[in-house]
């Protein structure tokens, strides 16, 4: 069951913004988007490991999870139309198909949820999917609406 984790990590590390020099330039909305990510990307990464734990530590893992929650609920608030250029890592589709890039958030919530519910029943097999559903949403999601690093 350790291989899911494992594909749950490259998922996550795929969609993951690393800091990088747009982020020193970064102003107003778009540094607080880029703040957020790096967030909910800090989170994911905190958690990943507690994922490989036969019985997952609800001590330590739930309060990284309701923090993805709840930033990931934060998602389309912080992407305001006229947010788009200059150092900002999003690409035009999230402007140009705002329909599919709120479809994207919301599941990246509803999945986030989930795992949060998964980690407070105590279901360490039931966490680890969802973890693995969440880190999925983020590849998706910057796969489609997110500049390559």
């Amino acid at each position: 069951m350790k291989s899911l984790p494992a594909i749950a990590l490259g998922l996550m590390l795929a969609a993951t913004p690393f800091a990088s020099h747009a982020h020193d330039h970064a102003t107003g909305v778009v540094k607080e988007r880029m703040d957020t990510m790096k967030a909910m990307s800090d989170a994911m990464k905190a958690l990943r490991p507690l994922m490989d734990q036969p019985q997952i530590d609800a001590a330590k893992a739930l309060p990284l999870a309701e923090k993805v929650r709840d930033l990931s609920g934060k998602t389309l608030s912080l992407f305001p139309a006229g947010s788009d250029g200059g150092t900002s890592e999003a690409l035009p589709d999230v402007w140009r198909k705002p329909d599919d890039f709120a479809d994207a958030a919301r599941n990246s919530t509803t999945q986030a949820v989930a795992l949060v519910e998964a980690i407070k029943a105590g279901d360490s097999a039931a966490s680890l999917k969802a973890f693995a559903r969440t880190a999925k949403t983020c590849k998706d999601c910057h796969g489609d609406f997110k500049k390559a690093d």
